[in-house]
């Protein structure tokens, strides 16, 4: 007959490691209701997966599977705690797209960034919770009757299937977040194999008249740190010189927080949510000659997504290497790549040149010399502060520069930029980067959204401009095709925001929040509200 004191015992040290674990986390962060769901299910599914393990009926594996269980359970403590101390949000299958979409050097400017003593004192109470639970299971070879084992495996796999404890589960979001990824990557290689997409009747005017279209996308700049929009400092004095010949949209947003979200929602062009191509496929089918020019690592642990887009570019270059430990060059290492294909025989052009931007970590974004805020300060979080507007000062100099060089080529020409999302810098909350989930501020969606015209370019276009138009990315494609008078079937204008008939419509973010209806009252909210 099976000893309750034994079973009560076993119970009980499970218990124990999972709240040492919660303890020390709560000590290094807030108490959240979420995160009382996540330990009831680590709970349950620590207990399933050692009754699992018990219904090992060989004692000579016992030890092995044991010991290879109690190192799956630390890892899984591990990456849910640290993930939640570092960004204060759970572990989710967008956090899975961002790593599989991160390469090595953005790993260990994170690693960089993110370190401190409070994720090192984490890691040490998980190792040393889980070592000691370990011991106290390894000598055991226990063995709980069949039925015993069933019975508890049921009701744990039952509790488990509840929607607010499922996605709590680290190996449900994991797989379930791997079978996504491969979906949309599968959904965008064919492109690679189909540069021209699946769209019908595109029509293009046609002109003698050489032309060039830039479409500069940047990289975790929020609109609320560039002093052309307004902000306290002075970050952007070359575009306000030359403001009178900008447009500049002041209300417009990302559709994600995140870079594969945010790019490949806006590069895709879907009819009845049907996919039928990528911005540059369509424009493939025009007069237009593609290019992609990036200061982005092609590759991250798999190919990115974003990548696979635009290699459907006719032609597309990638100057960022990918080795261990090596930070992406400053994007004005770009500028003679952008003059080689300005010198390109086709008389029009549609370049998209993607840029490393602000990207974190800051001080990697802009040379020392262009060191403008002092960083030596004794608060950390004012130096991050003036680290990041050192790298959106050096940014207004590259986006500038890349206006200068299109002047000069005294052709009809267009630029338009803005970017993949923003980022929240100690502005509405204690907290500096972005999330992909749980906590969410306006400043990680609100970006610049800027375009210049060269005097060829006005005299034949005439495009509709309100600065204040509610605008989100999602609808990039749409813009872009309306820039440079491509249409198709699929390409519906009331959704481009040049065009006259432009019509708002609500702006859904992370799939399923109402950005203007969440942030009417609040300048942050939690996504579990």
């Amino acid at each position: 007959m099976m000893n309750l004191r034994f079973v009560i015992q076993y119970f009980f040290s499970i218990v124990l490691l999972c709240g040492l674990v919660y303890g020390a986390e709560l000590s290094l962060t807030h108490f959240e209701k979420f995160r009382l769901y996540n330990l009831f299910e680590n709970i349950v599914f620590i207990s399933a997966l050692h009754l699992v393990n018990d219904f090992v009926l060989l004692r000579k594996f016992k030890f092995q599977l044991t010991s290879i269980l109690w190192f799956f359970i630390a890892l899984m403590l591990l990456v849910e705690g640290l993930y939640f101390i570092a960004f204060q949000s759970e572990f989710s299958s967008s956090a899975l797209f961002i790593a599989l979409d991160s390469n090595y050097s953005e790993v260990i400017e994170f690693i960089y960034d993110r370190s401190s003593f409070g994720l090192l004192f984490y890691m040490f109470i998980v190792c040393i919770s889980t070592f000691i639970s370990w011991i106290y299971v390894k000598p055991r070879l226990y063995k709980f009757p069949l039925t015993f084992n069933i019975l508890l495996v049921f009701l744990g796999v039952l509790f488990l299937f509840h929607p607010l404890i499922r996605i709590q589960n680290f190996p449900y979001v994991f797989f379930s977040g791997l079978a996504e990824y491969a979906s949309q990557s599968k959904l965008l290689n064919s492109s690679k194999e189909n540069l021209l997409g699946s769209f019908s009747e595109v029509k293009h005017p046609k002109d003698s008249l050489p032309e060039v279209i830039v479409i500069l996308i940047g990289e975790s700049t929020s609109r609320n740190h560039m002093g052309v929009y307004g902000y306290k400092r002075n970050t952007s004095p070359k575009l306000s010189l030359i403001k009178d010949e900008l447009i500049l949209f002041d209300d417009v947003i990302s559709g994600y927080t995140y870079t594969v979200g945010s790019l490949t929602s806006a590069l895709s062009i879907r009819n009845n949510n049907k996919y039928i191509g990528n911005i540059l496929q369509l424009l493939n089918n025009s007069d237009y000659k593609t290019f992609w020019l990036s200061n982005q690592p092609p590759i991250g642990i798999f190919e990115t997504l974003v990548s696979k887009i635009a290699v459907t570019a006719k032609e597309y270059q990638f100057i960022t290497s990918e080795t261990w430990l090596y930070h992406s060059p400053y994007d004005e290492e770009l500028f003679p790549f952008f003059n080689k294909i300005l010198e390109d025989q086709a008389p029009k052009k549609v370049i998209f040149v993607h840029l490393i931007g602000t990207h974190g970590s800051y001080s990697h974004r802009y040379p020392k010399e262009n060191r403008f805020f002092p960083t030596t300060l004794n608060s950390e979080k004012k130096n991050t502060i003036n680290h990041y507007d050192n790298a959106v000062l050096y940014n207004d100099f590259v986006v500038s520069h890349f206006i200068h060089r299109l002047k000069k080529s005294q052709i009809k020409s267009s630029l338009l930029y803005f970017s993949d999302h923003g980022e929240e810098v100690y502005d509405n909350i204690d907290f500096v980067g972005h999330t992909p989930d749980k906590i969410l501020t306006p400043h990680m969606v609100e970006i610049p959204f800027i375009l210049w015209q060269s005097e060829e370019f006005k005299s034949q276009r005439k495009l509709d401009f309100k600065s204040n138009r509610k605008y989100i990315l999602n609808d990039l494609s749409i813009s872009i095709a309306d820039l440079c008078q491509v249409t198709a079937n699929e390409i519906d204008l009331r959704k481009s925001i040049f065009s006259p008939t432009f019509v708002e419509s609500p702006r859904i973010i992370l799939d399923s929040i109402d950005f203007d209806q969440k942030f009417k009252k609040s300048k942050t909210f939690k996504l579990t509200e």
